[in-house]
């Protein structure tokens, strides 16, 4: 699926058509979304790999690789086609910022950026991004940093932050989690604010990565 998702996304890219990429996105998100909540159950998002496999005779890996996994690929896609991350920000912010309000801030609900970024506010309603938070006992912090983790490498690979939808809220996330007790998140968040080439920052960023390394 991982490489499937690739090939379809690059056939996109060279055709350059807005409409068709955007419909890929969506669906995509929609059918991931559906095999997360059920936890594995409905199996939609790999329906073709799973029918070839059952063709043959076989138990599709779709059916049997860990959820986390299939998260960390998905995403893993656009890390190599950040232009798609950039063209397509309205789609791709609005699942980042519904994830921390709907899980990530449920687990750490402590955490005061929860109340400070008012993302409640932010988010759009539409029938992709309605999706209700999550219960904190179905929640675990190591799954919770490991999807925190493919969306921040997702953004690092953007080098044009303010090209993002809603950049300036993301500017707030991003120094929001220099002080993440996971040192690669925080690197990552540092990473990603040096992408703004904000002047009063990015003159400093070897001193501000030491600072990093030596807080942990």
């Amino acid at each position: 699926s991982f490489f499937n998702d690739v090939v379809t996304t690059s056939k996109v890219i060279e055709n350059d058509n807005d409409h068709d990429l955007d419909t890929y996105l969506q669906f995509h998100h929609q059918l991931y979304f559906q095999w997360d909540k059920t936890v594995g159950n409905n199996a939609a998002l790999f329906r073709d790999q799973i029918h070839a496999a059952q063709n043959r005779g076989r138990v599709s890996r779709h059916q049997t690789t860990e959820k986390i996994t299939v998260f960390e690929n998905v995403w893993k896609v656009l890390e190599g086609v950040p232009q798609v991350t950039t063209k397509k920000s309205r789609v791709i912010v609005p699942i980042f910022l519904h994830f921390l309000h709907d899980q990530y801030f449920v687990f750490h609900r402590e955490d005061p950026d929860a109340r400070e970024f008012g993302l409640e506010n932010e988010m759009e309603t539409s029938d992709l991004l309605v999706m209700g938070s999550w219960q904190k006992e179905k929640l675990g912090r190591k799954i919770l940093q490991k999807k925190l983790n493919s969306f921040m490498r997702m953004f690092n690979e953007v080098k044009g932050m303010q090209q993002l939808y809603k950049h300036r809220l993301l500017f707030v996330i991003f120094v929001s989690f220099l002080s993440n007790p996971d040192l690669n998140i925080a690197q990552l968040a540092l990473s990603c604010l040096t992408n703004y080439k904000a002047p009063y920052i990015n003159p400093y960023k070897d001193q501000l990565k030491g600072m990093l390394n030596r807080l942990q």
